[in-house]
């Protein structure tokens, strides 16, 4: 079930990942909370209320180049279970 791979990041390390990847300078107001397990990143849109899923790519992460998912986490693991190919 499902067509995309999500991996989520440990609570204790989501700070940290989002240290190491520069998000705040990047792409600001967005906060990773896991990847594809390749080169994008999801994370939460803050500046939205509520808060929608992003998809953002690692390399060149913008906030011009981020990909709105789902409008929350909820329809984000929706969309993933119930995907028939691309989440766009």
């Amino acid at each position: 079930m499902g067509c995309h791979y999500l991996v989520l990041w440990k609570a204790e390390e989501l700070e940290e990942f989002n240290d190491d990847y520069e998000v705040n300078e990047n792409a600001p107001g967005i906060f990773l909370f896991g990847s594809d397990g390749g080169g994008e990143g999801f994370g939460f849109d803050l500046r939205s209320k509520p808060y929608r899923v992003l998809q953002v790519p690692f390399i060149g992460m913008s906030v011009q180049d981020a990909k709105p998912v789902a409008d929350g986490f909820s329809h984000f693991i929706e969309r993933l279970m119930n995907c028939k190919g691309s989440l766009f």
